[in-house]
């Protein structure tokens, strides 16, 4: 009787155990089935916001590289623009133009006034939201690429040093798409596989005679 009694005693510590494990290996999954659930979907939404969206809308991106558009839009901003008739544009709008027509160095600034000539031209006054007076030259419809669409604060910067363009970021973000995606299924297979592990070996102790 002693025996068996002590029997049934290990034996009910070892039922515990196992349990306590497979407890705490669920919660480990859990987690890190959140956790993966979260990078995968911002993965997804900033892959949608700098790369399928532009495309699809016939937009532009820029990363804004100076301090003239704070607070709103920090260096390290992505903004996207739209081509819109100049006509369609007005005060209030952020818009992003060339410095010169048909140069590449652009600027994004606020329109701040609308002027048009006596044949019709229209020319757009500009200002930065962190400067105290306006820029020096009016803008005119040709210098135009586009209004702000929406922006995106900080990633400028990193999609700047790993592909010096925005533009040429879509093998980066579907590179890492893909890992999180096959990283998700690793960790998924994995943890399924240790918990099967660890239900047989419970069922195994749980089935040895005792003392």
């Amino acid at each position: 009787m002693p025996t068996s009694i002590a029997g049934q005693h290990d034996h009910g510590k070892v039922s515990g155990g196992n349990k306590r494990d497979d407890t705490g290996a669920q919660t480990l999954s859990i987690v890190r089935s959140a956790l993966l659930s979260i990078v995968a979907s911002f993965v997804v939404v900033l892959v949608a916001a700098l790369v399928v969206i532009p495309r699809v809308t016939g937009s532009e991106s820029y990363t804004i590289l100076t301090s003239s558009m704070e607070p709103g839009f920090p260096p390290g901003t992505v903004i996207v623009t739209q081509p819109r008739p100049v006509a369609n544009i007005v005060v209030g709008d952020v818009i992003t133009y060339q410095l010169a027509s048909g140069k590449p160095e652009v600027v994004t600034h606020r329109v701040v006034g609308i002027r048009s000539d006596t044949q019709g031209d229209i020319a757009f006054t500009t200002r930065g939201d962190n400067n105290s007076i306006n820029d020096p030259h009016p803008v005119i419809e040709r210098q135009v690429k586009g209004v702000l669409i929406y922006s995106v604060p900080f990633v400028g910067m990193v999609l700047n040093q790993v592909s010096g363009n925005v533009g040429l970021w879509a093998p980066v973000a579907g590179g890492i798409l893909l890992l999180v995606v096959g990283g998700s299924y690793v960790i998924s297979h994995f943890s399924r596989t240790g918990a099967s592990q660890k239900s047989s070996r419970s069922r195994r102790v749980s089935g040895e005679p005792h003392a």
